[in-house]
């Protein structure tokens, strides 16, 4: 019977330390809203990159982070400036004033009820766009945190971003692609040849890397040794919304020169290219060509720590 009795009495011990540590626990959450000695503002990020694209909108925002409590009870004013000084790479370039336009020339708040303040970075797509460092990731935007009111530190180590902008056309990605070439010696079809990614293969694939605005560099499969386009680069200049025809020209980096050969179309609902294009190999041998691209993902805003953003086909 003591036995039990004490196997009881333990059993309420325990229940009764249980909610007092429990009601410790919730009343040190709901009194006060400090966790740390000291607030702060800062950015998680020194050195960021991004990559518009065209026609998805030609905004960004830079965001601040406020450290030190659990829950912010009032909107907290963090005023930043452009700092030039913080451009120091020899291959950088300061983005001109005349590109962007910021959603405040001063502050960034931080709202109450959230941890994170952000502002917008709208990009003059006229300006920008037709810059041809524009695609290099050469211009930074560097901005710096100088003061705030509402916060007890800025941290010199995080009080800065570099934001490294440049753009991508809309159809900038990775294909797969499937086709017949018709390969014709002296007037006659000498073998027509059915090929295609190697779906097995995680990197066959075809790139269209961005070249303009509207216009691409289609590379050859790496992988793949059966692609006929490994004799050749060629350009795509394509619309940037909606489906309509696509014009191909010859790459001035192509060992041999491709031309349109009939029809050529962009499908924009499945993302998917109907090609039709030849070219003619050192030998004599006059291929012609019909293609289809479809869309496979998109990798952007690749960072210096290897995180970045893939977006698959959708």
């Amino acid at each position: 019977m003591r036995n039990m009795k004490n196997l009881y009495f333990s059993a309420l011990y325990g229940i009764a330390v249980t909610f007092a540590i429990l009601f410790l626990v919730s009343c040190s959450f709901e009194d006060g809203e400090d966790i740390y000695p000291y607030t702060s503002a800062l950015f998680v990020y020194q050195d960021y990159n991004r990559n518009i694209v065209v026609g998805e909108g030609l905004q960004i925002e830079a965001g601040i982070t406020f450290a030190g409590m659990i829950d912010n009870k009032k909107d907290r004013i963090v005023e930043y400036v452009v700092d030039p000084s913080l451009v120091t790479s020899s291959n950088k370039s300061i983005l001109p004033s005349s590109y962007y336009t910021l959603g405040h020339a001063s502050q960034i708040v931080i709202p109450k009820g959230k941890l994170k303040g952000y502002l917008p970075i709208i990009i003059d797509s006229t300006a920008f766009l037709k810059d041809p460092k524009s695609l290099t990731g050469e211009y930074i935007l560097p901005l710096r945190i100088i003061s705030s009111p509402d916060v007890d530190s800025i941290p010199e180590a995080t009080n800065h971003i570099r934001i490294s902008i440049s753009y991508f056309a809309k159809q900038h990605g990775y294909y797969n692609y499937s086709g017949s070439v018709t390969k014709q010696k002296n007037g006659a079809t000498d073998a027509v040849v059915n090929y295609k990614n190697i779906s097995t293969e995680t990197n066959s694939i075809r790139f269209l890397q961005t070249y303009g605005p509207t216009s691409f560099a289609v590379r050859y499969d790496q992988k793949n040794s059966a692609d006929p386009a490994k004799d050749s680069i060629f350009l795509l200049q394509v619309p940037t919304s909606g489906s309509s025809a696509v014009t191909i020209s010859p790459h001035p980096d192509s060992p041999v020169e491709v031309h349109s050969n009939g029809n050529c179309t962009y499908d924009a609902e499945n993302r998917t290219f109907h090609l039709s294009y030849k070219y003619t190999l050192p030998d004599g041998t006059v291929c012609e060509v019909l293609e289809d691209l479809i869309f496979r993902n998109r990798i952007r805003d690749v960072q210096d720590n290897g995180l970045y953003i893939n977006e698959w086909r959708w």
